[in-house]
């Protein structure tokens, strides 16, 4: 079975969710220091499609959750992480530093 974010780790063939957080929450003070999400599922390669198949969506929702609210909680540092984010935008495409 082909499922996202899956990893393999291990000789018992241990299943886990990996996961890059999204762009406009890499600034967060609870993202900062690791970008990616894991989650051990607890099943192996050894356990039926189903077992695997049902850790992967409980932890697919952890994470939807998760990041909804860490976006939802800390709406101001979004806005002021985006507005940063936009303003070295501008100035990377633009020369109006270069003299």
């Amino acid at each position: 079975m082909k499922l996202k974010h899956i990893m393999v780790t291990g000789k018992r063939g241990n299943i886990s969710y990996q996961r890059r957080f999204p762009k406009a929450l890499r600034d967060h003070p609870q993202v900062r220091d690791n970008p990616i999400y894991r989650k051990a599922l607890g099943v192996t390669t050894r356990d039926t499609d189903a077992d695997v198949l049902t850790a992967w969506e409980q932890a697919h929702q952890t994470y939807t959750e998760y990041v909804a609210t860490l976006k939802s909680a800390n709406i101001d540092q979004l806005s002021q992480a985006e507005k940063k984010r936009g303003i070295r935008s501008a100035i990377g495409k633009s020369n109006w530093l270069a003299v």
